[in-house]
């Protein structure tokens, strides 16, 4: 009896725990920025508001190009500022070092309007970045940056914890971790609280990517945090092939 009564208490709690986990439901596209040679001004798609100063070099004659200020991606609760800034372009450091040099952490600075409250996310050139909000079914504060979609993409995961703007996961990471050669994260799906990155190769002669595997970032409730997972698709349909009898799919 007392077997039959801890196994009804441990089914609860698998049920309840199941039922509070996050849900990934859908992203919406905010917008998205670029930087440009020469000296890397920055132009917006899709801001809400931008509170900057112009590029003055002659090469920027758009009126679009941006060379210091803050812009605003959404509204409201779910606004997303960020704090943009060229001027590292013309540091000593930046001149002796380019893009490894220390100066480059001041381009670019994501989170709230007040810039003592983002985290650092550089951004040189010529770079593209699109950003999406990750809306979940817990109201957690979660956005998507998409990097350089039409070269070699790559993706971050950012939010607020505990009151603090975090970077939950970077692909490229998992990328150099999981040291599948010359091969990076070309596309995405959310998946319950799983965002499920497709991950393989582009074949130059046949105009396509080649994909045999996935990176899986999972949300845990627990440490409020994603966990990562590397899953090639022979494993995955193994497990659908072999999945109990009885049990459903979904």
């Amino acid at each position: 009896m007392r077997k039959i009564f801890l196994l009804l208490i441990v089914t609860v709690l698998l049920v309840h725990t199941n039922c509070l986990a996050m849900k990934l439901e859908k992203v919406v596209e905010l917008g998205s920025m670029a930087t440009f040679p020469p000296s890397g001004a920055f132009r917006f798609k899709g801001i809400t508001s931008n509170d900057g100063t112009l590029a003055k070099e002659k090469e920027y004659k758009s009126g679009r190009d941006y060379a210091k200020g803050v812009a605003c991606f959404g509204s409201g609760d779910d606004a997303l500022y960020v704090h943009y800034d060229n001027s590292y372009y013309y540091t000593e450091d930046f001149g002796e070092n380019v893009f490894k040099s220390k100066e480059l952490i001041n381009s670019c600075k994501i989170g709230s309007r007040d810039i003592a409250d983002t985290i650092i996310i550089p951004l040189g050139f010529p770079h593209t970045c699109t950003i999406y909000q990750v809306i979940n079914d817990q109201g957690l504060k979660m956005y998507l940056l998409q990097y350089d979609i039409g070269a070699i993409p790559s993706y971050k995961m950012i939010g607020k914890r505990d009151g603090k703007w975090v970077k939950y996961f970077e692909t490229v990471a998992a990328e150099q971790y999981y040291g599948m050669r010359w091969a990076f994260c070309h596309n995405y799906k959310l998946s319950g609280n799983a965002i499920i990155f497709e991950y393989g190769k582009y074949i130059k002669a046949e105009n396509k990517f080649v994909t045999s595997t996935e990176l899986q970032f999972i949300w845990n409730d627990t440490d409020r945090w994603f966990g990562v997972n590397c899953k090639n698709y022979d494993e995955i349909e193994s497990e659908t092939v072999t999945a109990p009898e009885g049990t459903s799919e979904g």
